[in-house]
Parts: C-alpha cells; structure tokens; sequence
C-alpha cells in the first residue's frame, strides 16, 4: 500500500464495441494536488 497526501480521481467516459463506459483512474502525490491529478491522467493513458 502506498502513503500519499494527496489523492484526487477522474472518471473518463470511453467508447468500447458501441457502449459507453465509465472509467475511473486514482492518482497521488506526496508533493501538490496538481502532481496528483498528473499521475491520474497518466494512469487513464
């Protein structure tokens, strides 16, 4: 398990064989919320 101060999700709305999909992706960062949220749209990709 990992320890970050900030944590922050997105959810994505994805197109799979004609029916929407909901993603969500978590990101963390010990530094800024910003860095969090850079590590959760990393993880999407």
């Amino acid at each position: 398990m990992v320890i970050r101060k900030y944590w922050v999700s997105i959810q994505e709305k994805v197109v799979i064989d004609g029916q929407t999909i909901e993603l969500t992706c978590y990101g963390g960062s010990n530094r800024s919320e910003r860095d969090a949220i850079d590590e959760a749209e990393k993880n999407y990709q």
